[in-house]
């Protein structure tokens, strides 16, 4: 007898467990997408500023660097020797 017992116990206690699932499936599903969404956000705007910051340290890479006319004409001159195979 407690064999049965204990069977339609665990049958109602799944049933619930179930039925509780379903009913706060939407809610679950609707916090999912939200968090999602501000983790899309985030790397976003993360990625943007990372961006930002790359493009002013190019400008001023370039604006560091001479230009062949202000060097004067001293570039330096390499030499090499051709090789034939």
């Amino acid at each position: 007898m407690s064999d049965i017992l204990r069977s339609i116990i665990f049958f109602i206690v799944v049933i619930g467990l179930a039925f509780l699932f379903l009913n706060l499936l939407p809610y679950i599903i609707i916090i999912g997408i939200i968090i999602w969404v501000c983790f899309k956000l985030y790397k976003y705007f993360k990625i943007k500023d990372i961006g930002k910051k790359q493009n002013v340290n190019k400008k001023e890479a370039f604006k560091k660097e001479d230009s062949f006319e202000e060097m004067k004409n001293e570039a330096v001159d390499v030499d090499y020797t051709e090789i034939k195979k």
